[in-house]
């Protein structure tokens, strides 16, 4: 199942969603209050900053270049977040996890695409690199089966997936 995904989680550390696209807007609608921050890179997915703007969140944009090989600068990131970070929204991992748990703030990762590779196996997983690592995904993409509008949030931070379940029942 969506658990054998994951290195280090158990089936109460998923919940269910419609598709991935139903998977993020769930986390920012059970996460994030107006005011937050939130960073996000562009170009990305446009939920991933059009839907915290929408809640009132202070949203902040790391733009990608093509000098920096579409790579986040991590110092302007370093930069971007602070005590009222809340959420980043990001792929480069390791030294984000570590920019990211400075503030305390949660790193959401659209990981949708992330079993395409199959020259490097799978690449490592938010969740299994950071306690507050919240992963979403679907069986749309990768697994050809855009069909089931199936997708999930992924986490280790009981308190996300709390959040989530409750909201979910007002929500989908």
């Amino acid at each position: 199942g969506v658990c054998g995904l994951y290195k280090t989680l158990n089936i109460e550390n998923i919940v269910p969603t419609h598709g991935a696209s139903g998977a993020n807007h769930h986390v920012f609608y059970s996460l994030i209050s107006p005011g937050d921050r939130v960073v996000s890179i562009m170009p990305t997915y446009q939920q991933l900053y059009s839907i915290p703007e929408s809640y009132g969140a202070d949203v902040q944009i790391l733009h990608l270049s093509k000098e920096n090989n579409y790579l986040p600068d991590l110092e302007k990131l370093r930069r971007l977040v602070t005590p009222k970070t809340k959420m980043i929204c990001e792929k480069m991992l390791r030294e984000i996890v570590e920019i990211a748990r400075s503030a305390d703030a949660w790193i959401l990762c659209d990981e949708v695409y992330r079993h395409l590779s199959q020259e490097d196996g799978w690449c490592p997983s938010i969740v299994d690199l950071y306690e507050k690592g919240i992963s979403v995904s679907s069986m749309s993409k990768v697994f050809s089966l855009a069909g089931l509008r199936l997708g999930w949030i992924a986490t280790h931070d009981m308190s996300v997936v709390k959040s989530c379940l409750s909201h979910r029942d007002y929500n989908l």
